[in-house]
């Protein structure tokens, strides 16, 4: 009899909360929308960031190893068409803007370093590639370029000691290739003497580049070419004729009948 009254009144209690609904929907009804638009936005931003951490920056990294992987075809490319009478060095710099701009937009500082070097060194090497020589005033113009990518990459790079030393030989060699060689040396013996660049690819350069800017700056004596003696010509001795004429005495002949 107990449980068949306890039934009946969970029963009427629920017949009453369902009776009431309408009206307290109504009454809540500002509230249920708040709770509502702060659920959809916080699934959201939830998606927001999955997708940034994962889909975005495969995506990105898949991209950016395009552009680098695709870059001996194009240099290849430019040589072809240099050997043909053309000029398509222009590739090299859209794909170092390209570069420099996901650099940029990289959310890792491993991606956006290593982008400001690569396109760092394609600014520098489009030089290398023009057909006609370079005047002073578009090289300096475009090594300042290369020189922006690297400070950059020193800047997104530090807790990465291999590529802070790559972005700061780079600009050793920006600063070598500008004719400063004194600062290019500054900057290559602040890598060798970096304790966290010790063991890194660029510490290694560094020392090469050292020793071949010493060489190259020795000063360069040349020796006189030495002087071969003329070969001696042999006196001889001219014979003396005291006539061009034989004088030669021949005895008379004698007649048949003596």
């Amino acid at each position: 009899m107990k449980s068949k009254h306890r039934h009946e009144l969970k029963t009427n209690e629920l017949a009453e909360w369902l009776a009431n609904l309408p009206n307290w929907f109504k009454e809540n009804l500002n509230l249920i929308i708040y709770v509502s638009v702060g659920v959809v936005i916080i699934a959201a931003v939830a998606v927001y960031f999955w997708y940034t951490r994962t889909v975005q920056v495969a995506g990105q990294m898949i991209e950016f190893t395009g552009l680098i992987s695709g870059v001996p075809q194009q240099k290849t490319r430019v040589i072809t068409d240099q050997m043909r009478g053309g000029d398509s060095s222009y590739i090299l710099l859209q794909t170092a803007n390209q570069l420099e701009l996901m650099a940029e937009q990289a959310k890792k500082d491993g991606a956006a370093a290593l982008g400001f070097i690569k396109a760092g060194e394609l600014f520098r090497t489009e030089l290398l590639y023009r057909p006609r020589p370079v005047n002073a005033a578009d090289r300096k113009q475009q090594i300042n370029k290369a020189k922006r990518n690297y400070t950059r990459a020193i800047e997104r790079s530090a807790s990465i000691p291999a590529l802070r030393a790559s972005a700061n030989y780079g600009l050793g060699l920006c600063e070598e290739e500008l004719g400063n060689v004194d600062d290019a040396k500054k900057v290559y013996e602040k890598i060798i003497n970096t304790e966290e660049f010790e063991g890194t690819t660029a510490a290694y350069q560094a020392k090469q580049r050292l020793a071949e800017m010493d060489h190259y700056q020795q000063r360069m004596v040349f020796q006189p070419q030495p002087t071969v003696p003329e070969p001696a010509v042999p006196e001889t001795t001219t014979p003396d004729f005291i006539s061009p004429e034989l004088d030669i005495d021949f005895p008379p002949m004698s007649s048949p009948n003596e």
